[in-house]
């Protein structure tokens, strides 16, 4: 028996983390920029094997982050993880990215959550 549902599910930007684009944001607001191998090399003095180019990934979302990473992310950049993993900042990025588009696009995806097909597998 085959049901259709919608569900709705976090839609961001395409990126394969939350924290990416906070990391960033936190790494250069903070008074002495932090460069990406600074960071880096913050958490190597704590045990976590992670590289300038890695860093870079996390911001650029294109890879995963754990939460091991995430919690001595937090520890180097001073804060919490609760505001690496705020969506603020996904929420303004798809917005300004909907503002390219033509307005009744933007006007009908104004927030990060959208509603997808979901059909339950048969029961056999």
């Amino acid at each position: 028996m085959e049901r259709n549902k919608k569900v709705s599910r976090p839609l961001f930007c395409g990126k394969q983390n939350i924290a990416g684009l906070n990391v960033k944001h936190i790494r250069l607001s903070q008074p002495q920029r932090m460069s990406q191998n600074d960071l880096a090399i913050r958490m190597q003095l704590n045990g976590i094997p992670i590289n300038k180019n890695k860093i870079q990934k996390i911001e650029a979302g294109i890879c995963g982050v754990s939460d091991i990473e995430l919690v001595e992310l937090a520890r180097a950049l001073d804060t919490t993880v609760q505001q690496l993993l705020d969506t603020t900042l996904y929420e303004k990025d798809l917005y300004s990215k909907q503002q390219g588009n033509s307005a009744s696009s933007a006007a009908q995806n104004t927030d990060i959550y959208s509603a997808v097909d979901y059909k339950e597998p048969e029961d056999k």
